[in-house]
């Protein structure tokens, strides 16, 4: 009796850990130079995309599975004639995951302001 009751407790909690769906990953940083978007997630793979100048939406090129993405762009950054793709443009990045959730992020980042 005691191991028929030992052998269903480890059964079912093997089945219920089994149950339990893994944690999708999660956009946590963001960066738009030049024409290039670059997005971070939560498990360290990086996907990108290439944005018009004027902005857009699509899918990422190399992470199929990762959801979408749209760029508005406020305006461009008046040194990016000098310093390119090393500069931000003024813009907001939704990155739209598979399940639907949105993650915003804001170009440059205010911290990157020159005191």
């Amino acid at each position: 009796m005691l191991k028929s009751a030992l052998v269903l407790t480890v059964t079912l909690t093997v089945a219920g850990c089994a149950s339990w769906p893994a944690p999708s990953a999660r956009p946590v940083a963001a960066r738009l130079g030049g024409e290039r978007l670059s997005v971070t997630f939560s498990d360290g793979q990086v996907c990108h995309a290439e944005v018009p100048m004027t902005g857009g939406a699509g899918h990422f090129a190399d992470c199929t599975d990762r959801g979408d993405w749209q760029v508005q762009i406020r305006k461009r950054n008046l040194l990016e004639p000098l310093f390119g793709a090393a500069v931000s443009p003024y813009g907001r990045i939704t990155v739209t995951g598979p399940t639907g959730r949105d993650w915003v992020f804001v170009t440059p980042l205010p911290n990157d302001v020159t005191r």
